[in-house]
């Protein structure tokens, strides 16, 4: 089991990984003596996340516990030695690359933008539960804060412009020397032209077999069903279900 304290501005969040479905007793459980957080107490954080395996035996615990059931992601990979694809045909769309020093303020403030409405119920970013408008407005400063930080640190970023306004991005990452990860992507919400996310997910699957990587990986919510769609015609497994609570700590 992972614990992880997670701090953005006054914000404090604490993220706990659950290895396996034993554990969930255990993380239910839980106080500042038999789960020591850094010497802090629950009542300290604005709210606690906890990822658990998928089970019958987590939703009934964690839900007697008072804790939220948030999203179920879903572990994609797709094989790139296997990937026949006809790239040229999937990719309507220019894909500019950029590293990090090649992006500037302005860029980064449209991705903002794209992410604020890209990611409106994604629980890496919004971890409050939400039972009143204050506690909306409460939990999307919080997820501006966490979005921020993301974007702060992309590396590989790939973006997709539309009559010269960037539409779309995705960031690929290298997992280690023969796994790249699709770390971070979203479409402008108001970009009604098709092809822009297949032109990035496609452009990402070209780019990784071509840099000489064997697999291809990412994880994305169940809710996104259009993504899913997109990743099942690339040829992606599935596989490796979590399940997202969260709790409203003050």
């Amino acid at each position: 089991m992972k614990k992880e304290i997670i701090s953005f501005g006054k914000y404090k969040i604490l993220d706990i990984a659950a290895d396996s479905a034993d554990d969930v007793q255990s993380v239910r459980d839980f106080d500042t003596s038999i789960f020591p957080v850094e010497g802090m107490s629950l009542d300290q954080f604005d709210a606690v996340k906890i990822t658990v395996p998928s089970s019958a035996e987590a939703v009934n615990g964690m839900n007697d516990a008072g804790y939220s059931f948030g999203d179920r992601t879903i572990h994609v990979s797709i094989s790139l030695p296997k990937a026949d694809i006809a790239f040229d045909r999937l990719i309507r769309f220019e894909i500019e690359n950029l590293d990090k020093a090649g992006m500037s303020d302005d860029l980064k403030m449209r991705i903002l933008e794209i992410s604020r409405t890209g990611f409106e119920t994604d629980r890496r970013f919004h971890v409050i539960p939400l039972t009143s408008d204050d506690v909306r407005e409460t939990d999307d400063k919080l997820a501006e804060a966490v979005l921020t930080h993301w974007i702060d640190n992309l590396n590989d970023l790939y973006i997709c412009r539309y009559k010269d306004r960037v539409v779309g991005f995705l960031d690929l990452e290298e997992v280690d020397s023969k796994t790249a990860e699709i770390h971070l992507a979203a479409i402008d919400k108001t970009a009604v032209v098709p092809g822009i996310a297949m032109s990035l997910y496609a452009n990402a699957v070209k780019t990784a077999k071509e840099s000489g990587y064997r697999k291809l990986v990412g994880r994305i919510s169940s809710l996104n069903m259009p993504v899913i769609n997109l990743y099942a015609s690339l040829g992606v497994v599935f596989s490796d279900p979590l399940d997202v609570y969260i709790r409203r700590m003050t």
